[in-house]
């Protein structure tokens, strides 16, 4: 109920103040709210997401393109307190995604530059304890809301976690999310270079989209020829054999 109050109160000083939507998600953008700061104007809710998740408005508008577009339009769900979550989206992944965008729990301590992030990947203990279906359900989250900075640390949270096990699953959903190229490429390098044991552990790979069976083809093709290429720079024979 306080909460509620809290929202209504917020909702009518955005009412009052005068200023131009896009111009306040603007500023705001710049002082991100901090963690500690409790005074939230919305929850995140979902059918998975029983309690829901606090939150600032001004800080996803200034992070996700999809609660711009929404807190900006001249539509009624401009004002909405409540923002509905897609059931596919698990209360897992939610949590992860606004700890994210507070730079709190598993990612505190997390730094804006490449150099940090590589860093904070290799060194931060808990983000070991993260099911990699939850990573997985965190990017295709972050796909939905558009928010390329969640998408790009997933991507690369997923690279050190390429496996045996798990390299044909994260290729296709790299295809499938459509903003993870270097996770694509990554997936595709260890499939080839580990091929015996991914066609062994996949069972030829059954089940796998033609066109990415396709790409792993194109990837092994290519490195073969930088490979002859190679050869053939070092050891002339092999040129002239490959001229006849």
């Amino acid at each position: 109920i306080d909460l509620l109050r809290r929202v209504d109160t917020s909702s009518s000083q955005e009412s009052d103040g005068g200023m131009d939507e896009d111009h306040c998600f603007e500023e705001e953008e710049q002082h991100a709210a901090a963690p500690s700061d409790n005074h939230y104007d919305c929850l995140i809710i979902g059918k998975r997401i029983p309690h829901g998740i606090p939150c600032h408005k001004h800080l996803l508008a200034g992070t996700c393109k999809l609660f711009k577009a929404q807190f900006t339009s001249p539509m009624k769900d401009a004002r909405a307190n409540e923002l509905e979550i897609p059931e596919n989206f698990s209360f897992q992944a939610c949590q992860l995604f606004v700890d994210f965008l507070y730079g709190k729990g598993v990612f505190l301590g997390l730094g804006d530059s490449h150099e940090e992030t590589s860093r904070f990947l290799e060194t931060k203990q808990e983000l070991q304890d993260v099911p990699t279906r939850t990573i997985i359900d965190t990017l295709q989250l972050g796909t939905y809301v558009n928010c390329a900075k969640l998408c790009r640390f997933q991507e690369a949270w997923l690279e050190t976690l390429i496996s045996v096990e798990n390299c044909v699953e994260l290729l296709t959903v790299a295809d499938e999310v459509g903003c993870a190229p270097c996770l694509q490429r990554e997936c595709l390098d260890f499939i080839v270079e580990e091929y015996d044991e991914v066609v062994t552990k996949t069972s030829n790979f059954e089940g796998l989209e033609p066109h990415l069976v396709k790409q792993i083809a194109g990837r092994a093709c290519k490195k073969l020829s930088k490979v002859m290429n190679v050869l053939r720079d070092r050891n002339p024979v092999l040129e002239n054999e490959g001229s006849t």
